[in-house]
Parts: structure tokens; C-alpha cells; sequence
């Protein structure tokens, strides 16, 4: 993340980008599944 920060290299606003997306997917699922636990039970 400080990487991008210290020069604006694509690749790396690339990569953090996809890293971002794919931690944001990753606790949305979470998300989604608790709270159709939550609801379901």
C-alpha cells in the first residue's frame, strides 16, 4: 500500500487495486453469509 503512495507506478495502483477488490469481495461474502445465518435462524 505505502508503495503506491511514494511514486504513481500503473502496475502498482493496479495491484493494489485488485487487492483491495479482492479483500472487499472476501469480507462481503463473509457479510452476506452471516447475515443469512443471522436471518435464517
Amino acid at each position: 500500500m505505502a508503495m503506491s503512495m511514494r511514486g504513481n507506478k500503473p502496475h502498482i495502483l493496479v495491484a493494489d487495486v485488485s487487492m483491495y477488490r479482492f479483500l472487499h469481495s472476501r469480507f462481503f461474502a463473509n457479510y452476506i453469509r452471516h447475515v443469512a445465518f443471522v436471518s435464517s435462524a
